[in-house]
């Protein structure tokens, strides 16, 4: 079974990882992101670079990556082992078909909620369940909100 990852880089450096045993992936020495008031690219001497794994994949600013499901549920048929990634700052899920063989992206979608998600769990009956953050206006602070996917 494999087993992925997904890493909340500095400024551009969100990832998602494809996790082996005994590797490194690099943090904090390894990264795509920038840092948040130089704006100094890479980060990192790329003379080092080698020792690390890569990233699966790896977002420009702006997008807050939180959690990962590999879909497993026929109940959205389309996304049968797809990667369905959540955001905080994207107020979106991205989902990617990923290729298992060739170990590669062969699709990328992002589908706009319009809510910071935190987390993301596959329900048994093979619904979605997020868990996002919403700002209540009388207190200023984060109430989390559960949000459910379903087919219309």
């Amino acid at each position: 079974k494999k087993v992925f990852s997904t890493e909340h880089g500095p400024e551009g450096g969100d990832e998602l990882n494809y996790i082996l045993e005994d590797k490194n992936y690099g943090w904090p020495l390894q990264t795509h992101g920038t840092d948040y008031n130089s704006k100094v690219w890479p980060l990192v001497d790329k003379s080092i670079d080698s020792k690390f794994i890569k990233p699966v994949f790896s977002w420009g600013p702006k997008l807050g990556i939180s959690n990962l499901i590999v879909y497993d549920s026929d109940y959205f048929f389309e996304w049968q082992k797809n990667i369905i990634i959540s955001s905080l700052l994207g107020k979106k899920l991205i989902r990617i078909k990923y290729d298992y063989q060739s170990n590669k992206v062969l699709y990328l979608e992002n589908i706009y909620l319009g809510q910071r998600i935190r987390d993301i769990i596959e329900i048994n009956d093979g619904r979605i369940a997020l868990l996002s953050d919403v700002l209540d206006a009388n207190s200023f602070e984060s109430v989390p909100k559960l949000i459910i996917i379903e087919k219309n």
